[in-house]
């Protein structure tokens, strides 16, 4: 089924509230979306059920808390050493993001916090000594522009 079919506009506009905040109370969602709270649970149910709401969370602040450093790095990463590097950085606590990618010579990427530029230097510094690492491009985030798209404003019913 096409995502087209699967969600209507009252799924697109509950998506857009909850992507605002989702603890927005049911009852005051209901009356934006001129339905019912059973008609908001049931559509949740639903969105959850298709997979495409994955769960209700908190965004925090890295910088609040302390982690005010942030770096992207692409790595080219060798075939014979990429399920070994990818199981190691699930298990690192420092790296926040990672995606295999095609970047040109890059198939890596990664997104590290730390609380300094000098911590993070020791984790770019232990990650590129990971076996099979030919290539590194390292970027140090100076300033946020943007930090979160609202999916549900990319899409249409």
């Amino acid at each position: 089924m096409s995502r087209e079919k699967a969600i209507d506009e009252i799924d697109l506009n509950l998506l857009r509230i909850l992507e605002e905040d989702s603890r927005t109370p049911w009852s005051r969602i209901a009356r934006k979306l001129g339905v019912s709270e059973t008609t908001v649970y049931l559509r949740i149910r639903k969105l959850m059920d298709m997979g495409l709401l994955e769960g209700f969370t908190i965004r925090v602040n890295p910088v609040k808390i302390g982690l005010i450093a942030t770096a992207y790095i692409l790595l080219k990463v060798r075939g014979d050493s990429l399920e070994a590097f990818k199981r190691s950085v699930e298990k690192d606590k420092y790296v926040v993001e990672a995606y295999e990618v095609f970047a040109g010579e890059y198939n890596v990427l990664l997104k590290l916090v730390a609380r300094s530029q000098e911590e993070m230097a020791e984790h770019v510094d232990r990650i590129l000594s990971m076996p099979g690492i030919q290539g590194v491009l390292v970027a140090y985030n100076m300033r946020v522009i943007k930090s979160r798209s609202k999916l549900s404003d990319i899409i249409t019913t």
